[in-house]
């Protein structure tokens, strides 16, 4: 009786994921990853999160049912950046896009820009497009020393299936210090919250649902780790798919709507504890693993890092995993995540940052799959790989694991008792 029940619900959830809409994720041809890359990386999402901002100029005259759930396949590009296609405009004019849930504007290059970054990549024509309508705003996104500028246009879009009209978007002119010349990508898909946006544009996801293309306020990322061109993984729209992870959903509360960030319960590293209740970001568009430059300094001292973030290959497989708290589950990040192999050797693929805040991007979100509800302001994860968060950290790991998850039931249970009293 139990196996022809467990074979039901097999046939189940295989009908169900037959009826998904996705979208694909593709992988940059001849990418090679360098040291050079992931310092690029790193500076910018310093400049993302630090420096300077997002803004906006002001205009140039201005005063659930989870069945048949769009996906998007996306391209892994040496795990370092994921990526899929959307079209703009009557005919559809194609695009690789960043699905970014780091930020929430829509924009690619104009045909306009002369820029080495625009030259290298697909730009969109307004005139070839019988349903783009003009604007006379003009927007500028800054991220340190890069960036774009340009002007916005309303159009209709058709992310894997769903389309979308009247959605505005920015058309770059200009492309900063050429930023985004060696992107796989040609322009962002912002899918942070709605108040992140710059020029109170709506996203493009916001968007989707005031037009009723899905019934429920959720997406989802399963990001391939080594994926091929045509396995990069998938961005789903409108739910989430059991198929692709094992176990429960692990929840965590948003605690402030812009980015999706939310607080873990604490973090660890070779017994060592680095934060409780720390506040973290989960962005699909960063590549590395952020943390507060306090507890970064201590990361380096810890697994013994040069002091050009670069590690010696021969001993990177005896590096702890890092263990991560949230929701009272533990999540770990084994060795293989974090050290990055590039063209001249090994480095670290964990960086520092002036905040108070860590950054969970790929290196994190890589070996998870997660769930953005913004219907309920929650984020969620889930294995998809079956390693008990303990991969590649032996005994010692195992025994903070079980430690850490004593923690965790305490800590529940005095709330309940608080509760209670």
């Amino acid at each position: 009786m139990l196996k022809l029940m467990l074979l039901l619900y097999a046939l189940v959830l295989a009908q169900a994921g037959a009826h998904l809409h996705r979208v694909p994720i593709y992988r940059q041809k001849n990418f090679v990853k360098t040291q050079d890359n992931i310092r690029a990386e790193v500076a910018f999402v310093r400049a993302k999160y630090g420096a300077v901002s997002a803004i906006s100029t002001a205009a140039a005259n201005s005063t659930t049912n989870t069945t048949n759930l769009p996906k998007e396949q996306l391209v892994n590009d040496v795990n370092m950046e994921y990526y899929g296609i959307i079209t703009i405009g009557t005919p559809p004019q194609t695009f690789n896009v960043l699905f970014d849930t780091g930020s929430s504007n829509l924009w690619v290059p104009s045909i306009q820009c002369a820029s080495p970054s625009c030259q290298d990549h697909m730009s969109f024509n307004p005139t070839l497009s019988t349903t783009y309508r003009y604007t006379n705003e003009m927007i500028t996104l800054e991220y340190g020393s890069g960036g774009m500028s340009g002007f916005l246009g309303i159009d209709v879009i058709n992310v894997s299936g769903l389309v979308v009209a009247n959605q505005t978007f920015g058309l770059a002119t200009t492309e900063l210090n050429n930023t985004f010349v060696r992107d796989g990508f040609d322009g962002i898909l912002g899918m942070g919250y709605a108040s992140l946006a710059v020029d109170n544009v709506v996203p493009p996801f916001y968007n989707m649902l005031a037009q009723g293309l899905i019934a429920n306020p959720v997406f989802s990322f399963y990001l391939a780790r080594n994926g091929t061109s045509q396995q990069g993984g998938e961005l789903i729209f409108g739910g989430s798919d059991p198929s692709l992870y094992k176990g429960s959903m692990t929840y965590a509360d948003i605690t402030q709507q812009n980015y999706w960030q939310f607080n873990m319960d604490s973090a660890t590293l070779n017994g060592q504890v680095l934060c409780t209740n720390c506040a973290a970001i989960a962005d699909t568009g960063t590549s590395l693993l952020v943390a507060p430059t306090d507890i970064y300094n201590k990361i380096k001292v810890v697994l013994g890092v040069n002091t050009d973030d670069t590690i010696d290959c021969s001993n990177t497989s005896n590096m702890p995993t890092f263990l991560f708290t949230i929701g009272g589950k533990v999540f770990g990040v084994p060795n293989s995540a974090y050290i990055i192999s590039t063209d001249t050797g090994c480095i670290l693929g964990v960086s520092g940052m002036e905040s108070q805040f860590w950054i969970l991007g790929d290196v994190f979100l890589g070996q998870y799959y997660s769930e953005f509800d913004l219907g309920k302001n929650r984020i969620g994860f889930a294995s998809v790989s079956g390693m008990n968060y303990t991969t590649g950290g032996g005994a010692s790991n195992r025994k903070q694991l079980r430690l850490l998850e004593f923690a965790a039931l305490l800590a529940v249970f005095w709330k309940v008792l608080d509760y209670i009293n």
